[in-house]
């Protein structure tokens, strides 16, 4: 298990560097640059403002300080902010994000996998039509279609939930990570039944049932412990691009998150931001697959007797 952990983690180093050295040349091949705008600047100006960030060495020093500066866990300065580093903004942006993230992760896997089940245990019946059905609908569903309803029936219709901001009501989380989840509870929710009616086929589920064993010890022990493992695998990718925040709902509800952040470093082409940014996203990512690597062996422990 330690030698699996081991492989993966320098495994997920190597891949951090790759990224991170293509996120770096990808945005200095981008024609312009972090200052170009409409109206021209001096060339005394521009070139004074090139000068301060070291835009005015060749690329491949840039490189070298970029990467030295991330030896460091230092991801640069802010080129349209001269009072915060991407450090700054990333602290800042991160916990909102994050807050909106992990309780839709838990409003997706709380709903998501109960309906699976109940839709497995009532397989071709009413309920299991109409379960499916809503799933459909969800899958479907764009969030910024979820969010906007909410923010219709909540805010407008209703009256009892603020349409945006941040930090005032418990609804300012609530709705926008409820919009956020419209998509995983149906995919969990899927994922979850499909699993399910595999895992009770098996031979060693009748097995147990044929030993006389209680329909609980059967359910608990033996199915649900196993038809989990798809949606452990699916947890670590959505937990990572939750907790990173939805770039349109944070925009929709007006949220301060690490989205909206994003979104306004591309448009203003601010480099260190971007790749600030993109990497600490990929680290996130990489680190819950290797979560959910770990998690695998303990629930199946035939991963870790293989490896």
């Amino acid at each position: 298990m330690l030698a699996r952990i081991g492989r993966r983690v320098a495994f997920s180093l190597a891949t951090l560097l790759v990224i991170a050295t293509a996120t770096f040349f990808l945005m200095h091949s981008i024609p312009g640059g972090p200052f170009s705008s409409e109206r021209s600047l001096p060339p005394s100006v521009e070139a004074n403002i090139l000068r301060r960030y070291k835009l005015d060495q060749p690329v491949w020093r840039q490189f070298a300080d970029y990467m030295a500066g991330l030896a460091k866990l230092d991801l640069g300065p802010s080129f349209t902010s001269d009072a915060r580093t991407t450090n700054d903004i990333i602290k800042d942006g991160f916990p909102k994000s994050a807050l909106l993230g992990a309780t839709a992760f838990l409003i997706a896997f709380g709903i998501g996998v109960p309906l699976g089940v109940a839709a497995a245990l009532r397989r071709a019946r009413l309920t299991d039509r109409m379960l499916m059905m809503a799933s459909v609908l969800g899958v479907s569903a764009p969030s910024f279609i979820i969010a906007s309803l909410l923010q219709y029936v909540f805010s407008y219709r209703w009256q009892i939930a603020p349409a945006a901001g941040w930090g005032e009501s418990p609804w300012q989380v609530v709705l926008p990570a409820v919009a956020l989840a419209g998509f995983p509870v149906a995919f969990v929710a899927r994922l979850v039944r499909s699993s399910m009616l595999q895992v009770l086929d098996e031979d060693y589920v009748r097995t147990a049932r044929a030993k006389g064993l209680p329909p609980s010890g059967v359910f608990f022990r033996h199915a649900l412990r196993n038809a989990m493992l798809p949606a452990v695998t699916y947890a670590g990718p959505l937990l990572a691009a939750l907790l990173t925040g939805s770039f349109v709902v944070e925009d929709i509800f007006s949220i301060p998150g690490l989205g909206k952040f994003f979104v306004s470093s591309i448009n203003d082409r601010d480099y260190t931001v971007i790749m600030g940014v993109t990497l600490f996203y990929s680290a996130l990512l990489i680190g819950f697959n290797v979560v959910v690597d770990v998690l695998y062996a303990i629930i199946d422990p035939r991963m870790a007797v293989a490896d």
